[in-house]
């Protein structure tokens, strides 16, 4: 009875003990686990009482993450352009021009008839090409052929806050007219530069130009910012605001210079509209020297090249030139 009851209590002690081991060693592991991240701070060489507990490299991984990225403007339409007619164009034709320290482009083609009939000075809508499809190339090729020097002007961007969005009416109008102003002013000693190189070349000269460019640059013409030609043509004639298109009807049915109103059966709504009442106006005027002449198309926005060139010659036969 006694050895059992000491086999028994020697058990017990040897469980116990074990027990005791196992919860100190845990304890222990806890410790560990407390002083490792101590162990793991490095100190700040700029500070040395301040740790960082992330390793250098991450520190500057964050660094360079919060700074802000840098975004490039867009390259404009104009440079691109330009960039695009410097590569392909024949270098004959291309000839770049300088007013004060902004250069730009024009193509100049020389007559190639027998008999030198004058200068027609091209400019496409804004937002296209000097070399457009759309009119203005097939003019500056086909009118040398009947004795026309042609030169077509690069243009310009369209102003980015042109039509303005704001609900206010009188705020949108003057926004739409500071915009224009700027455009228009951007557009004044470009003109003159061609019309300088015009003026070496004997002739009359006449001025064809299509879209906004059209009625920005009779707006000109009406303001005496440049000089006026012999005759003007426009193609597709309008504004993006009804009261910029009233405007320029107008301007059409008070000035005295002779005036080409083409615009196609298939154009945008703001011409099939606008060019009724600008004909309208002319009408009640009595202008002489104003023809407007719708020609079918079957691409829109795209003029049908033989019924443009024969449009054109025959009013410039009409009113004697």
């Amino acid at each position: 009875m006694r050895l059992s009851q000491l086999f028994f209590s020697i058990i017990v002690f040897f469980f116990s003990e074990m027990g005791l081991a196992q919860e100190k060693s845990e304890i222990a592991g806890e410790k560990t686990l407390q002083l490792n991240p101590k162990e793991n701070q490095t100190v700040n060489e700029n500070n040395p009482e301040s740790t960082d507990t992330e390793p250098a490299e991450n520190d500057n991984e964050s660094k360079e993450s919060t700074q802000p990225l840098t975004i490039l403007a867009p390259t404009s339409e104009q440079s691109i352009y330009q960039s695009d007619l410097e590569k392909y164009v024949r270098k004959g034709i291309l000839k770049p021009m300088m007013v004060g320290t902004e250069d730009f482009i024009t193509l100049t083609q020389k007559d190639l008839h027998a008999t030198d009939k004058g200068v027609m000075i091209l400019l496409p809508e804004w937002q296209q090409v000097a070399t457009s499809p759309k009119a203005i190339n097939y003019l500056r090729q086909h009118l040398p052929t009947q004795g026309w020097t042609t030169i077509v002007l690069q243009p310009l961007d369209k102003p980015a806050t042109y039509p303005s969005q704001t609900e206010n009416a009188n705020t949108r109008a003057a926004e739409n007219q500071e915009a224009l102003q700027a455009y228009q002013e951007a557009l004044i000693p470009k003109m003159k530069a061609v019309f300088d190189e015009a003026a070496q070349y004997p002739g009359i000269f006449v001025v064809i130009a299509e879209g906004n460019n059209a009625a920005n640059v009779l707006n000109l013409f009406e303001q005496q910012q440049l000089p006026l030609p012999n005759a003007f043509v426009m193609l597709s004639a309008h504004m993006l605001t009804e009261q910029g298109n009233i405007s320029l009807a107008t301007q059409v049915s008070e000035t005295e210079l002779p005036i080409l109103d083409l615009y196609l059966k298939k154009d945008t709504q703001w011409v099939e509209h606008f060019a009724k009442i600008r004909k309208q106006y002319a009408a009640k005027e009595m202008k002489i020297y104003y023809r407007q002449r719708q020609l079918n198309n079957f691409a829109p926005s795209y003029y049908p090249e033989k019924d443009l060139s024969r449009a054109i010659k025959g009013w410039l036969t009409a009113i004697g030139w």
